[in-house]
């Protein structure tokens, strides 16, 4: 994930920190592994992609996380119209 900042700086991380980061911990800062996190809006670019901004309140790291839809579960069934 390689991310713009705000003093127009680009930041990447490591494989290993995307790796840990999903595998283990998502609610944890992929830098310092602090979980005080602060969280953006929910912003839909397509309808199967959302992506949210996320910024660790302890040592000020900043990244966006990506989600996809890959599975749809119906839960009730609606009526014929």
């Amino acid at each position: 994930m390689t991310e713009s900042t705000g003093s127009n700086k680009s930041v990447k991380l490591t494989q290993q920190q995307k790796d840990d980061y999903l595998e283990f911990d998502a609610s944890c800062c992929p830098i310092c592994n602090d979980d005080r996190l602060s969280l953006g809006k929910l912003k839909h670019p397509s309808n199967i992609l959302i992506i949210q901004r996320s910024t660790c309140r302890a040592c000020g790291a900043e990244w966006l996380e990506q989600y996809a839809m890959n599975d749809i579960i119906l839960t009730k069934e609606g009526s014929d119209l």
